[in-house]
């Protein structure tokens, strides 16, 4: 049978004969030396008070007096098992989840360095990238990524022709890429002028082409209604206008 101290619930296992007295008997525990007297159950016969039962002192080794030590309480005590207290600071993260985030953490990772790796090819071959797709010139300049450089660099015009008209002035001529790589062709700026390079006035004119390759050349053509007279000289210059 099981014996437990009332004082510190510590729990020992005996032979039923050893406590089978009918008036009980006086036991004492051996973790905190407690004394209690156990009685049986049913107890039908009363013991005379006046007779003091022999003391039986319960000791986990002590075999030789009959009584069968027993474990303690920690090894027999029959209750359910204990729930571990919730932390403070909420659960524990499920081991599974620290190898997600570090592969969440490579990826992001991951996703930097391609942007950074895009923008660094954006800035570093703006140029190529403005010759070959004309739309995203506007928006290097939007930003301020273009170089310092003047309208129709590597550009170049042919010396334009004035052909006179009864309805005017025509002035025919060519642009020519003359660089290594596909160019961008900016507006032109026809002006007119007299024989002392006094400019009388001046047509911005839309390109002939929107981009010239390597070696490629167009012609563009101005007209000037009722011009004066003393137009006799023409200027033609790239203008971002």
């Amino acid at each position: 049978m099981i014996l437990t101290c009332p004082a510190c619930n510590t729990r020992y296992r005996v032979a039923d004969e050893a406590v089978a007295a009918p008036g009980g008997r006086e036991v004492r525990c051996a973790s905190c030396g407690n004394t209690w007297r156990y009685v049986p159950e049913p107890q039908p016969i009363m013991i005379d008070p006046t007779v003091p039962a022999p003391v039986l002192r319960i000791e986990p080794d002590a075999t030789a007096a009959g009584v069968e030590a027993a474990t303690p309480a920690s090894a027999l005590r029959v209750e359910p098992e204990p729930t571990a207290p919730a932390s403070p600071e909420g659960p524990s993260p499920a081991p599974a989840a620290r190898p997600r985030r570090s592969w969440a953490g490579l990826a992001w990772l991951a996703i930097i360095l391609v942007v950074a790796a895009g923008v660094a090819v954006g800035v570093l071959a703006r140029d190529q990238i403005a010759s070959h797709w004309p739309a995203a010139a506007g928006f290097y300049r939007t930003v301020g990524m273009t170089k310092a450089e003047p309208p129709g660099a590597g550009l170049e015009i042919s010396r334009p022709a004035p052909i006179r008209t009864a309805a005017g002035l025509v002035i025919e001529g060519s642009v020519t890429n003359a660089a290594g790589t596909p160019r961008l062709v900016p507006k032109l700026r026809v002006a007119l002028r007299d024989s002392s390079q006094k400019e009388l006035e001046f047509k911005v004119i839309d390109p002939p082409v929107a981009r010239l390759l390597p070696g490629e050349t167009a012609r563009f053509k101005a007209s000037f209604d009722k011009p004066s007279d003393q137009a006799n000289d023409v200027a033609v210059t790239f203008t971002p206008g």
